[in-house]
């Protein structure tokens, strides 16, 4: 199984909105043949595993890190292909959460044509794997990763507005590697005009760039903002009423997307906003900054998994930039709540905390 996961890994940026799946064929303690799903659409772990084995597989155990899939889809359902292809034992390491899913249907067929099932085989290690995708089918809802990276003292940039680079290489590529597992990256205009950001991913590269979502209730980009170049990424400005109709014209002659929603106190409204978010069935967003939009996503509850990255540094002073802007709050019970943390992963000199928001998710 731990082969399995590692070849199911092989598809990561490159199978959303599908999960990451691996697949081995076992035979007399010697491996046949392995597989994974390469991209979305593209064949399934199983199909290719069992395509390699060939009649080998008669009599042989396929080891698969997420159960077959039982309906039809952009491929034919992987547990007809069990069956015909002969495998006598298929070893599962955790359920399918969608609702395409027909667990119960596929494992009784499954074993009306004799072939046995061994269930939670490494399913801790599976679960991790596509934690995103089981978290949108079990709770019916997108995963929102709120990412910052602060001084010790909860800074983001000194009072002059500098902020790179507030944390090291090894916690800036495990943000490539967040940003390679997302469906979109979201920040607020003034990131835009600060840093100029690109906001691809440029290691660990995914099949597709994830969307870049600019949140600019005013449409104040500037024509030459890198974030504006849609030859390696698509661009998806979101806006209001506000907006000037001739600068929105302007940007999706540049082949930019504009999205014009409702307002809320003069800002883009978080709720209108997801309704698109729900109608694209996006797997996951990254919010990536800033202060202001971080408050307006922690106010509206929408944050899901909050990823905060703390470097050994202190950089003190009221007027350097603070990690959470928005309205000052009176009292301690107001405050944004978290889960305990999840983890804890050391990166060069810096640490990540990972927390989950309103762990019942009722929001």
């Amino acid at each position: 199984m731990e082969l399995a996961l590692q070849e199911a890994k092989k598809g990561l940026g490159r199978v959303a909105p599908n999960p990451l799946v691996g697949a081995v064929v076992i035979k007399n303690n010697k491996l046949i043949s392995s597989g994974y799903h390469d991209h979305f659409g593209g064949m399934h772990a199983e199909e290719m595993a069992l395509r390699k084995a060939g009649p080998h597989a008669r009599g042989a155990t396929l080891y698969v890190n997420l159960e077959p899939c039982h309906h039809f889809g952009k491929r034919p359902p992987c547990t007809k292909l069990i069956i015909e292809s002969g495998i006598k034992t298929v070893v599962i390491a955790s359920r399918d959460a969608s609702q395409k899913s027909k667990t119960k249907l596929g494992l009784q067929h499954l074993k009306k044509h004799g072939v046995k099932i061994i269930e939670n085989v490494c399913t801790a290690e599976a679960e991790a794997l596509n934690w995103i995708y089981h978290f949108k089918h079990r709770h019916q809802k997108p995963v929102f990763i709120l990412k910052m990276a602060t001084t010790l003292d909860g800074k983001i940039a000194t009072a002059s507005g500098e902020s790179k680079w507030i944390t090291g290489p090894e916690a800036r590529e495990k943000v490539q590697q967040l940003r390679s597992r997302v469906d979109a990256v979201l920040v607020g205009i003034n990131t835009v005009l600060k840093d100029n950001p690109s906001l691809t991913v440029k290691k660990f590269l995914p099949l597709q760039q994830p969307l870049r979502i600019i949140f600019d209730s005013k449409l104040k980009i500037p024509l030459t903002a890198a974030v504006l170049d849609t030859k390696t990424a698509k661009t998806l400005m979101v806006t209001t009423t506000q907006a000037a109709l001739s600068k929105i014209n302007t940007l999706r002659s540049l082949g930019v997307g504009v999205k014009v929603l409702k307002s809320n106190g003069g800002q883009v409204d978080i709720n209108d906003f997801m309704k698109l978010i729900i109608k694209w069935n996006l797997n996951a967003v990254l919010i990536e900054g800033g202060s202001e939009i971080a408050a307006s996503f922690l106010k509206s509850k929408k944050v899901t998994h909050l990823y905060w990255f703390i470097a050994p540094k202190i950089m003190g002073g009221q007027k350097s930039l603070s990690a959470i802007g928005g309205q000052e709050i009176k009292k301690l019970t107001k405050s944004h709540r978290f889960s305990a943390v999840q983890s804890i992963e050391k990166l060069g000199d810096d640490l990540c905390l990972i927390f989950e928001y309103d762990p019942d998710h009722k929001n």
